[in-house]
């Protein structure tokens, strides 16, 4: 292969690998904020049974579980005990206090309850089928040819006319399954001659006083039944057999109670459902000391309590997420401590602070501050972003780019974003004014740091490579000679030295002038013949003669630059 044949299979490889630095840089600058993974090992078990459940991060200073902080924060395996359908969610916090997280769920397997009022009937007469599931998201409840129902629980009147088998099937997302059955005996009714006329069934009239209650209410059972000689109801409501009456209960989750009452004209049935909802719980958070001054080395504690929270961590002090607590604390200056509670109904959250005062050193002057903080630090195409700020004893907040002026100290805004923009926030106080800044940096091309980062290399790169390929062009296509470096030195060197004689020349025989040399110069352009590698010496030769030899041609030579 020939030399210029391989300058040019170089040259463009280079220029291959200069045009996917962008593209790379573009690529990485798409990566920002934590990540976070989370698995189970198994997502369905019995109660009791323990589950792995592994965690991985990545660019992450702070890992939660379900609230509670976990180390390390690139995360790990935690083997847990759940006994009831649990959710797992893993928060990754970085520096900048972005937030990732990932959620999975660990199902029981369903555990499923079946029963009916009367396992033998007469023809005719009816029963009350009662059935209830946990830990199952879908049910049916079929006799065999029908579904008669796909709630979860419940209950439901039937007449069968022969003997039938009742089948629930509960089930739920990881393939968990639970299976019951109840049969149900019909006998055929005796056929009664008389003129009589038939004795009528029991009428029952079966209501209560609420029927809807909160965890830890009551309500009354009240009853009037007529022509019947027995009269019971289940889940423990005593009767006494008494046809009319009143019982008060307190279910600790939505029960239904059935009425039984048997006579002469055989047995009926009456259901009433009491439905218990949780009750709402206030959410609240509490912060206090033992002490709000103390004296240099003296020790005191802090104490704080949450209800409807999952974590509470407090500056300066390892509280280990727990929702309540008490730690001894002994600053060396005053200390202002606030606590911060998460996790609270629908991603409630509160803080509270304290300040504890060491006698020794005065009290600060309250200072303000402000944090500013992006969604986004980088972007490599248009995109909104959102601008969030925290700011303390200050007056008045002013953000520049219209993000906001007034005097709310926290709050954020979303705004539309196409080049590299600095978002200034300046917080007034009674003492000082606090100054801080953000950049979000526009990657993407066209962007003003993509050209500020790549155009100036690019266009050197291009440069040199037009610079060659007018060199090949000239060299190779017009003179014919390859091209090497002492070519192309040999020959500027005979140029550059030719006129230099032609300058040194005066025309005319007097002292030249400024426009008399350019125009010889012009008039006596300098003719570079193409070059011609020199023959190597002959060493045979005397070296009076080999000097000789040259003092000749070079005589020679100026004599043609003279004539």
């Amino acid at each position: 292969m020939k030399k210029n044949d391989i300058i040019k299979k170089q040259v463009f490889l280079l220029v291959c690998l200069l045009c996917l630095v962008p593209f790379v840089s573009l690529a990485n600058a798409g990566i920002s904020g934590p990540q976070v993974s989370i698995k189970a090992d198994k997502t369905c078990v019995m109660p009791s049974n323990p589950v792995a459940i592994t965690v991985s991060t990545a660019y992450a200073i702070r890992l939660t579980i379900n609230g509670v902080i976990k180390s390390p924060s690139s995360g790990g395996t935690f083997i847990y005990t759940p006994t009831t359908t649990t959710t797992y969610t893993a928060v990754a916090t970085d520096a900048q206090f972005q937030t990732a997280s990932k959620s999975v769920t660990v199902y029981m397997y369903p555990t499923v309850s079946l029963s009916i009022s009367s396992p033998t009937i007469t023809s005719g007469s009816s029963a009350i089928i009662s059935w209830s599931t946990s830990d199952a998201t879908i049910a049916t409840l079929s006799d065999g040819t029908t579904t008669l129902s796909t709630a979860l629980k419940g209950s439901k009147t039937i007449t069968p006319t022969t003997k039938t088998t009742y089948t629930l099937t509960a089930s739920n997302p990881a393939g968990g399954t639970g299976k019951l059955t109840a049969v149900i005996n019909v006998n055929p009714s005796s056929g009664g001659g008389g003129g009589g006329g038939s004795t009528p069934k029991p009428s029952i009239t079966f209501t209560s006083s609420n029927s809807i209650i909160n965890r830890g209410g009551s309500s009354t059972l009240s009853w009037n039944v007529k022509d019947a000689t027995s009269v019971s109801i289940n889940n423990g409501v005593s009767t006494g057999n008494a046809l009319i009456g009143n019982y008060p209960v307190s279910p600790t989750e939505t029960t239904t109670y059935i009425l039984t009452a048997t006579g002469p004209g055989g047995t009926n049935f009456a259901p009433l459902t009491i439905q218990v909802n949780e009750p709402v719980i206030a959410l609240s958070l509490a912060l206090e000391l033992g002490k709000s001054t103390i004296d240099p080395g003296e020790t005191t504690y802090i104490k704080w309590s949450s209800t409807g929270y999952s974590s509470v961590i407090i500056n300066g002090i390892n509280t280990d997420g727990r929702p309540s607590g008490q730690v001894d604390i002994s600053p060396n200056s005053t200390t202002t401590y606030i606590a911060y509670a998460t996790g609270g109904s629908g991603g409630a959250t509160d803080s509270k602070e304290v300040t504890l005062t060491v006698t020794s050193t005065p009290a600060p002057e309250q200072q303000a501050t402000i944090r500013l903080s992006l969604s986004k630090s980088s972007i490599s195409t248009p995109t909104s972003i959102t601008v969030s700020w925290v700011a303390t004893n200050a007056n008045t907040i002013e953000i520049d780019n219209g993000i906001y002026s007034g005097s709310n100290l926290t709050g954020s805004k979303s705004i539309d974003v196409s080049k590299t923009t600095t978002f200034t926030a300046l917080a007034f106080g009674s003492h000082n004014t606090e100054t801080t800044s953000a950049t979000v940096t526009f990657t993407g091309i066209g962007g003003q740091d993509f050209f500020s980062t790549y155009m100036l290399p690019i266009l050197l790169i291009l440069t040199i490579i037009i610079i060659c390929f007018v060199l090949y062009y000239y060299y190779r296509k017009k003179k014919g000679t390859p091209i090497t470096f002492s070519t192309i030195s040999y020959r500027v060197s005979t140029t550059f030295s030719k006129l230099k004689l032609k300058l040194k020349k005066k025309p005319n025989g007097g002292t030249s002038t400024m426009f008399s040399k350019l125009k010889y110069r012009l008039r006596n352009k300098p003719d570079i013949p193409p070059y011609v590698p020199p023959p190597p010496y002959d060493y045979r030769v005397p070296y009076y003669r080999r000097t000789t030899r040259k003092k000749v041609l070079r005589k020679k030579a100026h004599g043609r630059r003279g004539s």
